[in-house]
């Protein structure tokens, strides 16, 4: 890696700062088939489910970077910037210019570390596995599906919405 290929990324004319890229550019609705299929859900619900994956991605992502910044740069801060927090932007670092082989090579780290965070978090595999485990894929599931009780027991939201309908209590499933 050469200092040319750092990029940059300023927000409303602040200064520039060592940016990477963050923008996920997979078609993640091309997973929508798949997720009908295996989970025996309509394709609705399973949007429905792959955006409630998606935003659990997102949240993993950005506390997931914000560790490996700080395990690289322990002095910097790590900010989402851009319309859509498509840039992750880490300000305190000395002047680009200025940086040594050692600071391009670790600048090159987080950079292959950031990648390969995003390419897993938006992966079928990371995708699927979350919407089984918070049983998305039902009819009436919610973002926060899970209800955990007193006796650490947890409960799914979605199946008790389905047992009120069965027994009569006249929900609506949205």
């Amino acid at each position: 890696m050469k200092k040319s290929d750092v990029d940059f990324h300023n927000e409303y004319y602040r200064p520039s700062n060592p940016a990477i890229n963050v923008k996920v550019r997979e078609h993640l609705h091309n997973h929508v088939a798949t997720i009908a299929e295996r989970f025996k859900c309509s394709e609705k619900q399973a949007e429905k489910a792959l955006d409630f994956a998606f935003e659990m991605a997102t949240r993993d992502f950005w506390e997931q970077a914000e560790e490996l910044v700080k395990e690289i740069f322990p002095d910097a801060q790590m900010y989402s910037e851009g319309r859509s927090s498509g840039w992750l932007a880490v300000h305190g670092l000395p002047d680009v210019d200025t940086w040594d082989d050692d600071m391009l090579a670790k600048w090159s780290n987080l950079e292959k570390a950031i990648k390969a965070t995003m390419k897993y978090l938006c992966s079928a595999k990371y995708l699927l596995d979350a919407i089984e485990s918070n049983k998305w894929y039902l009819e009436g599931a919610e973002e926060y599906n899970l209800y955990e009780k007193k006796d650490g027991s947890k409960v799914c939201i979605a199946e008790l919405k389905q047992k009120a309908i069965k027994a009569g209590f006249g929900l609506v499933v949205r």
